[in-house]
């Protein structure tokens, strides 16, 4: 009796299934990669939008400075559509700004602005791509939106 047939299949069935382990080492490998990058990549843009936030108050708080009482004073800057691969929030809390994004690889940032005087309120969404930080010097309330 003739094994060859029998033989061929067996050698096809098992680079088949080495192919199929290869494959699935390779996408978990590089799904991991990917989730660890945009985590890394997040962080760097986290703390550049913050610094931005942070260059714009203290511009406010030097205008505050040379103005007369009772006035608002806005600023507005650019922020980065999204955060890694979507959209976010800032969110002003007191003396803290946070920034969140929800999705598979969440963040939530805090970063405190060192202004005393000044009460940070308000929200706005990365979709406009614009954050705009108006200060009401009547009631010192730095508004985020």
């Amino acid at each position: 009796m003739n094994n060859k047939g029998q033989t061929s299949v067996f050698y096809m069935a098992f680079f088949i299934l080495m192919g199929v382990v290869f494959l699935g080492l390779t996408y978990s490998i590089s799904s991991n990669f990917r989730d660890d990058s945009i985590t890394e990549i997040s962080g760097y843009i986290s703390e550049s939008i913050f610094a931005n936030i942070e260059k714009t108050a203290i511009e406010i708080k030097a205008l505050e400075n040379q103005t007369s009482s009772d006035e608002i004073i806005a600023k507005t800057t650019n922020i980065p559509h999204k955060l890694g691969d979507r959209e976010y929030q800032i969110i002003g809390d007191e003396t803290r700004i946070i920034l969140h994004a929800s999705g598979s690889n969440t963040i939530y940032e805090i970063h405190n602005i060192y202004w005393s005087e000044a009460n940070i309120t308000g929200s706005v969404n990365s979709q406009n791509r614009k954050l705009t930080l108006t200060f009401n010097t009547s009631n010192n309330e730095l508004r985020i939106s």
